[in-house]
């Protein structure tokens, strides 16, 4: 049977959201959660983790939004979308990125423990950011990490190279991945092609604040009825 992770992004960004993930883990609706740093709520986010025992916890990078852990007066202003590398900006400012990401696992590893990283904007696996944020998970004893986006139809040639090259760079420093990565809406409307799957892990990931789309998705009696075709894990089990 296939496996699949539930990971509720954003847990510390606001109050809203951090209610949401933390009634889905009690509920058991997700299988795990990745925090952030540098946000309104961050602070609460651990204290929940604390108070509450709860396992699966990863860190959800942030190089986005909020402030930096080395510097609470600096906002964090990498604003940069996915598909736009924008390597000069990067080049700009890799020193701080670097700094900023240390302190990142530096902190949260002294907080709570942490089972899996992944990335706001999913900066974990830019090019020019991947290799050294393997390096310093390695550091702190975190070897599981979110692979890139695994469409189900075929991109241009640069976009496969890239993804490729993700993909390598991941499996060639030992580190876990899942076979698949989707959003929520993703998976749910591609269902009966990833159904035919053979013994494959799968992870979505979802965006729960109270009462949005994601919240009452994962609540309704349809996405119910697909978790029944699969082994729910987290990534404490890959």
């Amino acid at each position: 049977m296939n496996k699949l992770i539930i990971n509720a992004d954003d847990f510390g960004a606001s109050d809203k959201i951090n209610k949401a993930i933390a009634f889905l883990l009690k509920n058991q609706y997700i299988t795990s959660t990745t925090l952030m740093l540098g946000m309104p709520n961050s602070a609460d986010a651990i204290e929940y983790v604390k108070s509450n025992n709860i396992k699966c916890v990863g860190l959800h990078l942030n190089l986005s939004d909020g402030y930096s852990i080395i510097n609470n007066k600096r906002k964090l202003d990498f604003v940069v979308e996915y598909n736009n590398l924008n390597l000069l900006y990067q080049i700009k400012n890799y020193k701080f990125y670097l700094q900023e990401i240390n302190r990142q696992l530096e902190y949260i590893t002294e907080e709570i423990n942490i089972s899996h990283l992944d990335g706001h904007r999913h900066t974990q696996i830019y090019p020019l950011l991947l290799g050294p944020v393997i390096i310093k998970m390695k550091k702190y004893n975190i070897s599981k990490i979110r692979r890139e986006y695994t469409y189900l139809f075929s991109q241009n040639l640069f976009k496969r190279i890239i993804k490729r090259y993700i993909f390598n760079k991941i499996k060639n420093t030992n580190t876990n991945t899942t076979d698949y990565f989707f959003d929520l809406n993703y998976f749910i409307e591609n269902i009966d092609r990833i159904k035919k799957f053979k013994n494959k892990t799968i992870e979505i990931m979802c965006h729960p604040s109270i009462n949005n789309n994601d919240f009452n998705t994962l609540m309704s009696d349809e996405f119910k009825h697909i978790k029944e075709y699969f082994t729910l894990i987290s990534y404490k089990d890959l």
